[in-house]
């Protein structure tokens, strides 16, 4: 798992050195990069389109990389998340939300900022302070991993155990 979630590191650089992009008024997240098939699924579940940069993402929509793909995401204020092949991520309606569906997903948060973020998974929600974690999604678990900053998870069902190692 940490060389994966190293190399999946090594692609956010490459990723947060890219060119900031134009972003509509109302904090749509914008696809920055694709490599492989992403699709971006509407609320009814269908297909809308194929992704590449430049591709917005609107509330309710999710974007799924397939088999050996991945996609680079940003927000309005910067924050950027990377999908790992066989990932797939909705876009909430509340502002700076996220929910994770399935895969592994590595967040990278712009610190600093006093603006609220979270990300949901089927089993816990994520309250962010500016870090870099890893969310690994799998049928009826998910395991975060704290690269940096702190996080505040609160649990959906009945807890959650806490594994720490230096």
């Amino acid at each position: 798992m940490i060389y994966s979630f190293m190399r999946i590191l090594r692609g956010a650089i490459l990723v947060m050195i890219l060119p900031a992009m134009a972003w509509a008024a109302d904090g749509d997240i914008r696809v920055i990069k694709t490599q492989g098939q992403v699709d971006v699924i509407d609320a009814r579940g269908n297909v809308r389109e194929r992704a590449k940069a430049g591709t917005v993402l609107k509330a309710g929509e999710t974007i799924r990389t397939a088999d050996n793909s991945k996609a680079a995401i940003r927000t309005r204020i910067g924050d950027t998340f990377i999908l790992d092949a066989a990932a797939a991520a909705r876009v909430r309606s509340e502002k700076n939300a996220l929910e994770q569906v399935i895969g592994k997903i590595l967040y990278l948060f712009t610190p600093g900022l006093r603006e609220e973020r979270s990300v949901h998974v089927h089993t816990a929600v994520i309250g962010i302070r500016g870090t870099t974690f890893l969310v690994n999604a799998e049928e009826g678990r998910a395991d975060v991993g704290l690269r940096d900053g702190q996080l505040e998870i609160s649990s959906i069902h009945e807890g959650f155990n806490v594994y720490q190692r230096k």
